[in-house]
């Protein structure tokens, strides 16, 4: 059975890229180093550059020795200054709120 000419063809509907890791995890604002919550805020803003730093790694793929070497070192201070922050914010009893979804920073409620 032949088919028509006239028929239209559909585009296939496009699909937006996914939005990426980094730009959905909290960035809070930094406060002075006294205030109680200063280490998990430190923490979120160490482990999103970390994300961003990593995912753009794995994006780029053919590099240059200097280029990969350095994006390595980079990855490698944002590690040890998530660990340092995560480390700071378990001394200070604030382990519990150090995940990129806490609501310490946008409910009141769950400060303590």
């Amino acid at each position: 059975m032949a088919t028509s000419a006239t028929t239209e063809r559909k585009a296939p509907a496009r699909r937006s890229a996914p939005k990426a890791e980094h730009l959905s995890m909290q960035y809070p604002e930094l406060t002075s180093s006294d205030h109680p919550h200063f280490w998990v805020a430190a923490y979120l803003r160490d482990l999103a550059n970390y994300v961003a730093l990593h995912h753009l790694n794995l994006k780029l793929r053919k590099l240059d020795k200097v280029t990969a070497y350095a994006l390595f070192s980079s990855e490698q201070r944002l590690t040890d200054e998530v660990n340092n922050s995560l480390r700071s914010a378990r001394k200070d009893g604030l382990l519990l709120y150090a995940w990129p979804g806490t609501k310490l920073f946008t409910n009141p409620e769950a400060r303590h």
